[in-house]
C-alpha cells in the first residue's frame, strides 16, 4: 500500500506518519505499507526507507505532481496554514488551503482506482455563536476564513465522492493539545499553552474566562481517529462524508483543577485570567456535543480531563506508581468488607531485563470457584505464567522500552527468564523465534493495555496497541515488543483452555525454531 501523508512535518502529521511505520499496515487484514510519501516544508528524519520525502510549500503544484506521479491508495491531507495565519493573509490561506487542496484532489481523481483521501477537517466550519448543543444535523455557518476554506473542500469531496473518482472521510477535528508553544499560527494556543506551563510549573495567563469551555481531544487520540476513519468502510458513511469527532468538553476551570492534581495545588494559583472576549466568542464557548455518529462507528475522545493531559503531554500514567490491589470479601456475619488493600506480596523483578516486573494480582484453582469469607493468599500457592488447570490467574506486567529488536539476549539468558516467571508446563516457550521471548500458553488470555504502547508479535502479523485497547490471546505464539519511550503496563487476564484435537496436531508439527 502506498499512503500520502501532507503535512507530515507537522504537530499531528509527524505523529501519524510514525504510528503508521510502527504498525506497518493501515489495519489488520489491509495490505502492508511499501511506502508514505511524506509531504511538508520541513521534515524530521523517520529514520525509515519506506518513507519517501517530499519537501516543498504547500501551493506548489510540482509537489502534488510528485506525490500523485505513481497511484497512492490512501492519502492523509492534513496541510494548512492555521486560523490565525490565514486571518492575517487571506491570499495565502486561499492558496494553501483551498487551491492546493483541489490541486491535489483532481490529481487523485484522474487514478485509475479511487484512493481514500482522509481530510483534516474542523470545527471551525461550525462559526460563532454555536447553539445550545451541537449534533450531527447541525449546519455549518463559518464566521472565519479558516473556517470557511475547511468547508469549502468539505464540500469538493461529497461531490468527487459522489461522483465516484474519490472516497473522502472529513472528520472535523475540535482542539488538538499539546501542541509545541510558538508565536503566531493557531489563535487557539492558549488550549496547549497552558498545560505546558503548568507542567513546567510557569505562571500563566489566560485569555478566556475559567468558564470558557472548549472541546479538546490530545494528538495521540486524533491520530487513532484519523486512522480510524482511513478504515471505515465507505458504505457507511453514504454520500455525506463531513462527521464530527468525539471530544473532551471542559471548562478551563475543570482543566486547571485537573492539571493541579497531576502537578500540585499551587498551580491553581498560577493562572491568571485576562479574558479576551473576540477570542472566548470564537474558543470559549462550546456547547454540549453530540458525536453519535462518529461514536457508532469507533471514534472516540480521550475519556476524562485526567487522560487527556496524560496522552497530551505524553505521560507514562503508571510509570514507578505500584499495583495497588482491593481485595473484598465477608465478615463472621456475612458483611462485605475489604479484606486487604495495598501492593500485592508476589512480584517477580527480572534481573535480566532491567524494568520487566510481573506483579501477581490472584489466580482460582479451578471454575466454578468456591466464594468463601477469606481465601488468604492464592498468590503464594501458584507461581507459573499460565493458570492452574481448570483455574484463572491475573496478573499486571510492566514491559520496559527495548527497541523495535526486543532484548538482546542470548538463549541461556531467555531460559532463565523463561524459568524466573515460570513459563513451562502448559506454556511453551520458542528459543530462536522473531523475539527472544516468543511463547505461547494453552489458555485464553484477555490483555488490557493500562499506559503506554506495545506491539503484539506473532508469527508474521505485528500490530501496535495503545492504552485502553485490549487483546484476546487464544493460545497464538506471541511476544510484546516495547518500541516507545516509556514503560508499558498491561493486565493480564488468563483462563485455563484446551487445545482443539485438530489444532494440537497441526502445531505439534509446526516447523518454528525450538
Amino acid at each position: 500500500m502506498r499512503i500520502a501523508v501532507t503535512g507530515a512535518g507537522g504537530f499531528i502529521g509527524a505523529s501519524l506518519v510514525r504510528r503508521l511505520l510502527a504498525q506497518g499496515r493501515l489495519a489488520p487484514g489491509e495490505p502492508a505499507i511499501e511506502a508514505i510519501l511524506a509531504l511538508d516544508a520541513s521534515l524530521p528524519d523517520f529514520g525509515d526507507p519506506r518513507v519517501e520525502p517530499l519537501v516543498g510549500s504547500l501551493p506548489d503544484s510540482s509537489l502534488m505532481e510528485a506525490l500523485t506521479a505513481g497511484e497512492v491508495d490512501c492519502v492523509f491531507h492534513l496541510a494548512a496554514l492555521p486560523g490565525g495565519a490565514a486571518a492575517a493573509d487571506y491570499d495565502l490561506g486561499w492558496r494553501c488551503n483551498v487551491e492546493a487542496s483541489v490541486d491535489l484532489l483532481q490529481r487523485l481523481a484522474a487514478q485509475p482506482r479511487p484512493a481514500r483521501f482522509v481530510f483534516a477537517s474542523s470545527i471551525a466550519v461550525f462559526g460563532a455563536p454555536l447553539p445550545n448543543r451541537v449534533d450531527d444535523a447541525t449546519a455549518p455557518s463559518p464566521t472565519m476564513s479558516y473556517g470557511a476554506q475547511k468547508l469549502i473542500v468539505e464540500v469538493l469531496i461529497n461531490d468527487m465522492t459522489r461522483r465516484g473518482v474519490l472516497d473522502g472521510r472529513s472528520p472535523r477535528l475540535p482542539g488538538i493539545v499539546a501542541r509545541p508553544r510558538i508565536k503566531g499560527g493557531h489563535l487557539s494556543a492558549y488550549m496547549s499553552d497552558i498545560l505546558h506551563a503548568l507542567a513546567a510549573g510557569e505562571e500563566f495567563v489566560c485569555p478566556v474566562s475559567p468558564e470558557a469551555t472548549s472541546w479538546l481531544m490530545s494528538r495521540e487520540r486524533c491520530v487513532d481517529n484519523l486512522i480510524r476513519a482511513a478504515t471505515v468502510p465507505a458504505a457507511v458513511f453514504g454520500l455525506q462524508r463531513a462527521f464530527t469527532l468525539p471530544a473532551l468538553r471542559l471548562s478551563m476551570a475543570e482543566l486547571v483543577s485537573a492539571l493541579a492534581a497531576r502537578f500540585g495545588a499551587e498551580a491553581q494559583s498560577r493562572v491568571r485570567y485576562a479574558p479576551n472576549p473576540a477570542i472566548e466568542a470564537q474558543f470559549g464557548a462550546y456547547p454540549l456535543l453530540d458525536a453519535a455518529f462518529a461514536e457508532r462507528l469507533g471514534f472516540r475522545h480521550d475519556g476524562d480531563a485526567a487522560a487527556l493531559i496524560v496522552n497530551a503531554l505524553g505521560l507514562a500514567a503508571a510509570k514507578n506508581r505500584p499495583v495497588r490491589r482491593i481485595v473484598t470479601g465477608h465478615d463472621e456475619n456475612g458483611k462485605a468488607i475489604v479484606l486487604s488493600d495495598g501492593a500485592p506480596p508476589n512480584r517477580v523483578v527480572s534481573r535480566i531485563q532491567e524494568g520487566l516486573v510481573f506483579t501477581e494480582i490472584w489466580n482460582t484453582p479451578q471454575a466454578p470457584s468456591f466464594i468463601i469469607r477469606d481465601d488468604g493468599e492464592p498468590t503464594d500457592h501458584h507461581s507459573g505464567t499460565a493458570p492452574p488447570k481448570g483455574g484463572t490467574v491475573i496478573r499486571v506486567v510492566d514491559i520496559p522500552p527495548e527497541g523495535a529488536e526486543g532484548p538482546t539476549l542470548d538463549p541461556e539468558q531467555a531460559k532463565a527468564l523463561f524459568a524466573a516467571v515460570g513459563l513451562s508446563g502448559p506454556t511453551t516457550p520458542l528459543h530462536g523465534g522473531r523475539h527472544p521471548l516468543m511463547h505461547r500458553t494453552r489458555s485464553i488470555d484477555y490483555g488490557i493495555v493500562l499506559s503506554g504502547e506495545i506491539v503484539l508479535l506473532l508469527d508474521d502479523d505485528e500490530i501496535a496497541l495503545r492504552a485502553g485497547d485490549i487483546v484476546v490471546q487464544r493460545g497464538t505464539i506471541h511476544a510484546w515488543n516495547n518500541r516507545g519511550d516509556v514503560p508499558c503496563r498491561i493486565a493480564f487476564v488468563l483462563t485455563d483452555a484446551e487445545w482443539d484435537p485438530q489444532l494440537a496436531r497441526q502445531l505439534a508439527n509446526e516447523s518454528h525454531p525450538q
